[in-house]
C-alpha cells in the first residue's frame, strides 16, 4: 500500500497491482505523503495545499497559512505535523490545523517523529526537534542544507542534505557519517 503524490496535483496509489491515479482536488504541485491507516493519508504542498484521503476520496482542508508546506508526518489519526517555508509548522488534532513556533525562519524540508517526538530538518543546516508540543533547536555541527529526515526510533535518527552531507542521532547529540 504505497503512494506518491507530485506536479499538478498528482496522487498515485500502488496496492500491490500497479500505480493507479486518484482523483486530486488540486492542480498544486504536492511534496510529501503520510497516513497511518488506509483512511488517514496526508498529502502537501504549494500554497498551504493540505489533502487528507479519507479511504475513498481526496479532500482539501484549510491549513491556515499561505506557505509552501514541503512534508507531513503523522503518528495517528490525531497528531499530524506539516512543515514548510519560513520555520513554518503546523499540527492538526484531529479537528482542525494550529500553528506552531518554531523558533526558526528557515526553510524546513522533511520532518520525520517517533511516538510524540518530532524531528524537523531545513536550511542551513537546520534540526529542530519537538518534544511535548514545544520546538527546540539542536546543533546539527553544518551549515549545508538538510533535505530528508528518518529514524528508527528518537534515539535513531538520520539527517541527509547536499554535498553527501550525513548527520546521526544518537538520542543526545548530532554526529558525522561518511557518505
Amino acid at each position: 500500500d504505497v503512494w506518491a503524490v507530485g506536479d499538478d496535483g498528482t496522487t498515485l496509489h500502488n496496492t500491490g497491482q500497479g500505480w493507479q491515479p486518484i482523483v486530486s482536488p488540486t492542480r498544486n504541485s504536492l511534496y510529501a505523503v503520510w497516513g497511518t491507516a488506509a483512511n488517514n493519508i496526508f498529502a502537501v504542498g504549494d500554497r498551504a495545499t493540505i489533502l487528507r484521503y479519507d479511504g475513498s476520496k481526496w479532500t482539501a482542508v484549510a491549513s491556515g497559512t499561505t506557505e509552501n508546506l514541503l512534508s507531513v508526518w503523522a503518528a495517528s489519526a490525531t497528531e499530524v505535523i506539516a512543515v514548510g517555508t519560513n520555520g513554518k509548522a503546523f499540527r492538526y488534532d484531529g479537528t482542525q490545523w494550529t500553528a506552531e513556533t518554531t523558533g526558526s525562519t528557515k526553510r524546513l524540508s522533511a520532518i520525520w517523529g517517533s511516538g510524540i517526538n518530532a524531528f524537523a530538518v531545513g536550511e542551513g543546516g537546520t534540526i529542530l526537534r519537538r518534544s511535548g508540543g514545544t520546538w527546540n533547536p539542536l546543533t546539527s555541527g553544518v551549515t549545508t542544507n538538510l533535505t530528508s529526515v528518518w529514524g528508527r526510533a528518537a534515539s535513531e535518527v538520520y539527517a541527509v542534505g547536499d554535498a553527501g552531507v550525513i548527520r546521526k542521532f544518537d538520542g543526545n547529540n548530532w554526529t558525522a557519517m561518511t557518505s
